[in-house]
């Protein structure tokens, strides 16, 4: 195990639930841009249903999962702390 990385059963429960959603995100993020190389790179550039597929499918989860990770740490505390703020306190 790296130094410098949380190790998940160690974390909070709220920092937990992070690490996995921005896991599953890089991983997610990486296989539609290798998808979208082999794409490029190979003749599939040929096939009529692949730019559809391109447009229509990776594009969108490219992005989506770009913008998770930049912005995904100030979205996911963010909304958690404004729940937090809005629970009556016993």
């Amino acid at each position: 195990m790296q130094p410098n990385r949380i190790n998940p059963a160690d974390a909070p429960r709220c920092l937990s639930g992070f690490i996995q959603v921005r896991y599953l995100a890089r991983w997610i993020h990486i296989l539609v841009a290798v998808i979208n190389m082999i794409y490029i790179y190979t003749p599939l550039h040929d096939w009529p249903g692949g730019l559809m597929l391109l447009k229509w499918l990776n594009f969108p989860v490219l992005i989506l999962t770009g913008i998770w990770l930049m912005l995904g740490n100030k979205i996911w505390f963010g909304l958690r702390k404004r729940l937090a703020e809005r629970q009556p306190k016993a």
